[in-house]
């Protein structure tokens, strides 16, 4: 992901202060992992190009509108357990539907709830399993404070570090209120882009499709 911290603000005063850069780290991935809801917004410059919203809740709503470059874009929900996704023609394209299923495809809803072929596809969708990942994908190091920044008026505290990789990343922590992160940035590496979170614990609404509207992954091979 990309970026650099803004110029710094002046210093807020918090439950942050006084706190070194690892415990810091570790309350926001508290924050996070404990929230009920989210937003994220991604920006990716790297290797996949992803960019678009992911709105999700921990009890079983999901509205995603993601770009993923070249492989084409799609819009996914999850209401009443189960996972439909709308994929624009470049993404039926890429993800290989026959040329004799994909106008049966076009504008119509995917179901991809029971199907194993699709499941990488419907975890996009799945809150717990993606704060699950943040909890065990500790690969950050040499971490340490790299200033304050104000984001939408909420003030907060810089972190750096460096993935396995060797890439730079800051993570943006809010100084006031819960120590939620409301920013990542990478400014280079195959990883290099954005992520904004925003609507902690604010409510997620799904807008289902008409039954008529749905079709099961099988259809696209009969």
């Amino acid at each position: 992901m990309g970026g650099t911290p803004a110029e710094p603000s002046t210093a807020p005063t918090s439950q942050l202060t006084g706190l070194t850069a690892q415990q810091i780290s570790d309350k926001a991935e508290n924050a996070l992992k404990h929230a009920s809801s989210l937003t994220i917004t991604l920006e990716s410059k790297g290797n996949g190009k992803t960019s678009g919203t992911m709105r999700m809740d921990r009890v079983g709503h999901c509205d995603n509108r993601l770009s993923m470059g070249a492989q084409g874009s799609f819009h996914m929900i999850k209401s009443d357990g189960q996972v439909l996704m709308q994929p624009d023609q470049a993404m039926i394209t890429a993800m290989g539907v026959p040329a004799a299923a994909r106008k049966r495809l076009a504008g119509k809803w995917l179901n991809l709830t029971s199907s194993a072929d699709m499941k990488d596809l419907a975890k996009f969708c799945d809150l717990n399993a993606f704060l699950k990942e943040v909890a065990t994908d500790d690969n950050e190091t040499d971490i340490a404070k790299s200033g304050t920044a104000t984001m939408g008026g909420v003030p907060t505290v810089v972190l750096k570090g460096r993935d396995t990789d060797g890439s730079l990343m800051y993570l943006y922590v809010a100084a006031t209120g819960t120590p939620y992160p409301l920013k990542i940035a990478r400014p280079t590496g195959k990883d290099a882009g954005t992520a904004l979170f925003s609507g902690y614990d604010d409510p997620v609404t799904v807008q289902a499709p008409p039954k008529d509207q749905i079709i099961g992954v099988s259809q696209l091979t009969s």
